[in-house]
């Protein structure tokens, strides 16, 4: 019996032994994976802060260790209110540049496909599903591919730009200039060269204006000032011993209907009418017709030889 008593002791001291060391583990595991990883903080301070900027907007940010983010149009930056101890991490998706503020730790920007790694620099991200553009004005980056084995990155220098497609390898950086290139902050030489070229501009702008005016002037000029020849039909009674006349019938107009346009008075009368004979044009006869309730103009033939003759009528529309 005492055999048996010392065995069930000794099991149960081995127990709380065993939950004794295992409570240990499990505080010093989460020690090393909470506490020295991402430090202990406030369930606020692990919330998460995403800004947004819309199609046409444009923002600057500071972040909490004082790097300067630009958005573009667009874009989505998130990052925690409370940077941990060892790493400065964001997530983009959009367009931004970046001005890094160094302070020892490093700081990471992760995209649809790429991850990019610095400590104190300043470059520009473009970031979509199916592509990943980066810029380096300052400073060095190391861009990696976020499904790929972290050694297979490459490293940008200044004026340097990598291009990133989904299942694809990075591919070598190229040379470009950083202060011309595309990005969410227009830089000082395109600032210089903006303002240089809006005296231009506004030069080009007013010149068009000019002309459009002038065109709208001619144009108004030509349809409703300039003489223009209106269509006329004439019918003569000439028959001996019978009143002679000449009647003048307008052309139809856009609806079908003969109709004079608004006419005014040119020496007295609303229109001269003058008889040439043909082919020796050696006799004339001018005549003033008379606007009939009918809408026509009449006028009486004067006593002239027989031969042919060819009507001409002038009359002056209003503000021609």
């Amino acid at each position: 019996m005492a055999t048996r008593r010392n065995n069930t002791a000794a099991w149960k001291i081995w127990t709380v032994a065993a939950g004794v060391l295992l409570i240990i583990g499990s505080l010093w595991s989460y020690r090393i994976i909470v506490h020295d990883v991402l430090p202990f903080q406030s369930p606020l301070a692990l919330a998460e802060i995403e800004e947004r900027t819309q199609y046409g907007e444009r923002r600057t940010l500071l972040l909490p260790d004082e790097s300067e983010v630009h958005l573009n149009v667009g874009t989505s930056l998130v990052y925690r209110p409370g940077f941990s101890d060892s790493v400065r991490w964001v997530r983009l998706n959009g367009e931004a540049f970046f001005d890094v503020k160094p302070d020892g730790r490093p700081f990471m920007v992760r995209t649809p496909t790429t991850s990019i790694r610095v400590s104190g620099t300043s470059f520009n991200v473009w970031a979509r599903e199916n592509m990943t553009t980066v810029i380096v004005k300052e400073g060095q980056v190391s861009v990696q591919d976020v499904n790929r084995n972290p050694n297979d990155g490459v490293v940008l220098l200044p004026d340097q730009r990598v291009i990133h497609r989904p299942g694809q390898e990075i591919a070598p950086p190229e040379a470009v200039d950083a202060e011309e290139a595309p990005g969410a902050v227009p830089s000082p030489n395109q600032i210089a060269r903006l303002a240089g070229g809006l005296p231009a501009l506004l030069g080009f702008l007013a010149v068009y204006a000019l002309w459009t005016s002038w065109e709208n002037m001619d144009r108004a000029y030509r349809n409703n000032e300039l003489f223009k020849l209106m269509p006329i039909t004439g019918v003569a009674n000439l028959v001996a011993g019978v009143d002679q006349y000449v009647r003048i019938t307008p052309a139809s107009n856009e609806r079908g209907n003969p109709s004079w346009p608004k006419l005014v008075t040119d020496h007295g009368k609303r229109m001269h009418a003058f008889l040439i004979r043909e082919p020796d044009l050696d006799v004339f006869a001018h005549v003033h017709p008379f606007l009939t309730p009918a809408g026509n103009f009449m006028m009486a033939t004067p006593p002239l030889p027989a031969s042919d003759y060819r009507l001409y009528v002038i009359s002056q529309m209003r503000a021609a």
